[in-house]
């Protein structure tokens, strides 16, 4: 299949993204939910042509269908508690990501790794209290896979819950709140230790003093302090979920809230190894040039202040400029095949080469500031850890 279709498919998951951003303007819940489904069977026709990115690409699609079905729930009424009592099972999700997946963080990784053994480990004489996690950090640097990737860690299915803060700022007066209590007893009623992963945080702690009814963001933010400090669970500790937090700018959480997380872990724009480990990972399946220097490749990328989405893009560009050098006219060959051509078709590869990298440089721009980092370390020295 070619890259071409690649490109339409992509662009129209785009546009569709941009159809559901003004769905969600306008509270249109059933629009939402039709196009919620179009995005994910998009994004799975996109994982059948581009094996590189099957697994990433199979995610996206299960987070939209999971979209899919809380923009359904939402649209039902408030007073039916069957409802409110399958929402958390709506949110439960099965990644596929693993840290091996994932370049550098070994420090966080052990992190959450231990927190999440220790939290449920027998035989200790005072069972370690569940410590929730915030991670902050600029964005695309990869703390929405890091927490797919633990779910992963223990091998175990339906005992990861990824909430959004559009699942659970519902606009109808008093639905979040609900929402929030239905997620945290599911997650306590599963047989084993469940971790929920609350993503977009910072827009959700700061739900008292950003518009909307007041009254009811404040039933919002006193329902998830009541879940994080674990009271429903004191009876049996290992019932609590383990619930880690992800935002991009810290400084907007709310501070009761924060301080119910007792790990605050900054991670960081890669460094120059984590770099070539997450380059490595995204060029699986392809050669590299013997011209092609890593070690000066990532220099260049952490002086640009890339992020691991970045990095994801400069290679995506890269391979594609490698199957345009070596299959001129390509698309045009295709698109006068048969379809039994096409089921034959195949395109040809050589080694990615400098040329290759050079124009994945000269298109991928990174949004991230000297200011902004200043800031990310400012918050951490006073606040947080690094990773």
């Amino acid at each position: 299949m070619s890259v071409s279709a690649i490109d339409i498919i992509s662009e129209t998951i785009r546009r569709l993204t941009m159809q559901y951003n003004n769905a969600q303007s306008g509270s249109d819940s059933l629009k939402m939910r039709q196009i919620a489904i179009e995005i994910a069977d998009h994004y799975n026709q996109l994982a059948e042509i581009n094996p590189t990115r099957e697994k990433e690409l199979r995610q996206y699609a299960g987070m939209w269908e999971q979209k899919a079905v809380e923009r359904k729930i939402v649209n039902m009424s408030s007073d039916n508690s069957k409802t409110i009592t399958d929402f958390a099972e709506s949110l439960k999700f099965n990644s596929a990501i693993t840290f091996d997946d994932i370049g550098g963080c070994d420090k966080l990784k052990s992190v959450l790794t231990k927190t999440l053994v220790l939290s449920e480990i027998n035989g200790l004489p005072h069972p370690a209290k569940t410590s929730n996690i915030l991670l902050f950090g600029p964005p695309g640097t990869g703390k929405t896979l890091i927490a797919n990737a633990l779910a992963n860690y223990l091998r175990r299915d339906n005992s990861f819950y990824n909430a959004s803060l559009e699942s659970l700022l519902s606009k109808y007066y008093g639905q979040a709140s609900k929402q929030i209590s239905a997620l945290f007893d599911g997650a306590r009623q599963n047989s084993a230790k469940s971790i929920i992963f609350l993503d977009e945080f910072d827009a959700l702690g700061s739900a008292r003093e950003n518009g909307g009814d007041s009254d009811a963001n404040n039933k919002v933010v006193t329902s998830l302090l009541i879940e994080l400090d674990g009271s429903k669970a004191k009876n049996n500790p290992a019932k609590q979920p383990l619930t880690i937090g992800a935002c991009n700018h810290p400084w907007n959480v709310d501070e009761a809230l924060l301080s119910r997380f007792r790990k605050r872990i900054y991670v960081d724009l890669p460094n120059t190894k984590t770099v070539v480990e997450i380059i490595n990972i995204q060029i699986r399946g392809y050669t590299l040039s013997p011209e092609v220097d890593l070690n000066k490749l990532s220099d260049e990328c952490v002086n640009r202040y890339y992020s691991g989405r970045d990095l994801e893009g400069l290679c995506s560009v890269a391979i594609e400029s490698m199957i345009d050098d070596i299959n001129p006219g390509y698309e045009v060959k295709y698109a006068a095949m048969t379809e039994a051509e096409r089921e034959q078709f195949r395109i040809s590869l050589r080694p990615l080469n400098n040329d290759d990298f050079g124009e994945g440089l000269a298109n991928i721009q990174s949004p991230i500031t000297s200011d902004l980092l200043k800031q990310y370390e400012s918050w951490t020295n006073d606040y947080g850890v690094k990773a």
